[in-house]
């Protein structure tokens, strides 16, 4: 074999297993334990980008985060599966999994000690007081889709104010009027289909109690378990 053609078979390997990493899929590090016992802390699994898109994935190599990918949907993703996403940590894109309790439209009640799904009918205890997000929003709430408008006011906002600021609109409040970009509004139309996610080691999870909805565009794939 010539030096030229070894040249092409180890420069053609190594592009195809970029494309690999970059659009099939790729090994991540659980950082913590809230997936226990399912996945435990710092075990690898492998992220399917195939499972529920096709296309450019939430996050680019040497680009990082990719605001709106160019993908399409094979199968959106449902309650109970589990999904890897972005989310912005101390100014970084980390990544986190956790598992689907409510998508699109479903409803999710709550009070001081239970949340309740409609769609899958599971109950969750938890302590309100404990969770950042949930202390702010009454019950019941529906989880966003795209092209849903939300009906704004200084106490709704509080609901929704995560998911529309991650779209690109800047929120501010003042003497109770909400100002999108500036400009005061009473309505916004949603970008992004929005999920309401749980760890399965219920007490020791950081999530959708905390934060609130994940955008769809934030998906990287599903681990292979």
């Amino acid at each position: 074999m010539s030096l030229r053609q070894s040249i092409y078979i180890g420069t053609s390997a190594l592009i195809i297993v970029i494309l690999i990493r970059i659009f099939a899929i790729e090994v991540f590090v659980v950082p913590t334990d809230s997936m226990s016992p399912t996945i435990q802390k710092g075990e690898k699994v492998i992220v399917n980008k195939f499972r529920f898109f096709i296309g450019f994935p939430a996050r680019f190599p040497f680009f990082g985060r990719i605001t709106n990918p160019l993908r399409l949907t094979i199968s959106s993703p449902r309650v109970n599966d589990i999904i890897v996403f972005l989310r912005n940590e101390q100014h970084s894109d980390a990544l986190y999994v956790k598992r689907i309790y409510a998508v699109p439209h479903d409803t999710l009640y709550h009070n001081d000690t239970t949340l309740w799904f409609q769609s899958s009918k599971n109950f969750i205890s938890y302590t309100k007081t404990r969770h950042y997000w949930m202390n702010k929003i009454q019950s019941p709430l529906i989880v966003p889709a795209k092209g849903d408008t939300l009906r704004i006011n200084s106490s709704t906002i509080e609901w929704y104010k995560n998911a529309i600021e991650h779209e690109g609109t800047k929120v501010t409040i003042m003497n109770n009027i909400v100002y999108f970009n500036g400009k005061p509004q009473n309505h916004y139309i949603v970008r992004n289909n929005y999920y309401f996610v749980i760890g399965d080691n219920h007490t020791q999870s950081s999530d959708s109690r905390f934060y609130g909805f994940v955008p769809e565009n934030t998906i990287y794939g599903n681990p292979l378990l």
